[in-house]
């Protein structure tokens, strides 16, 4: 049976858009079956950077789908304070976990990794978000991939009893990133002890498939 890896794209993003980036890159190097989940927060044009809105203009031109110009987040946080719809969140993901079950491990890529580490933190820990309760379908995963992530920081939710995390995490990291700093990368990378650190030559993007293959290796 294939090794299941669900996959959480980035802010402004949606699983359209992450499969296009991802899915050829990754199916060639781990031959894995990549489920691409799409976030449950709907965004408006006001909340994104320009740069953002020209990027899905790009990935939406000549495409029918009627979802792949919708952009989406797994939480906003106006303030930087506060994660807005994070329970929402947590809720609509403890759902789609019991509902496809199993899965083996978790990619994100930016706000989708530090989704993609509190998602491995609440299947580590059950009860650790009331949303998120125990059940016979959920496991640990056995590894995550952190594609130019962070850790959760906000002070609703508190993340505190998040970490450490024990589960096995990838941390692909751009040299050249423009968003997310070093500083925050390392955070992340801190916060899971057992942590295996690839680099790419470019800037805050999921790399390509020779770089996947050489991290998969």
């Amino acid at each position: 049976m294939a090794v299941r890896i669900l996959a959480l794209c980035g802010y402004s993003q949606n699983a359209s858009i992450f499969a296009k980036q991802l899915r050829t890159a990754l199916l060639a190097a781990s031959g894995a079956e990549v489920v691409f989940v799409d976030p449950p927060v709907v965004l408006g044009e006001s909340q994104l950077s320009p740069i953002q809105v020209k990027e899905v203009a790009a990935y939406a031109k000549g495409d029918a789908s009627p979802n792949v110009a919708v952009t989406r987040a797994w939480w906003t946080a106006p303030d930087r304070k506060t994660y807005q719809y994070f329970d929402n969140t947590v809720k609509y993901l403890h759902s789609y976990l019991v509902n496809n079950e199993p899965f083996d491990g978790v990619i994100g890529f930016s706000q989708g990794a530090a989704m993609a580490a509190a998602l491995a933190a609440l299947l580590e820990k059950p009860g650790l978000h009331p949303d998120f309760p125990a059940s016979d379908k959920l496991k640990p995963l056995k590894f995550a991939i952190a594609v130019g992530g962070f850790k959760p920081r906000s002070e609703v939710p508190d993340f505190t009893n998040y970490f450490p995390l024990q589960t096995p995490v990838l941390h692909v990291v751009g040299k050249t990133d423009p968003v997310v700093s070093g500083k925050a990368s390392k955070q992340l990378q801190d916060a899971c002890p057992s942590s295996r650190v690839e680099t790419h030559e470019c800037g805050h993007v999921t790399p390509g498939g020779e770089d996947w293959a050489a991290f998969l290796r």
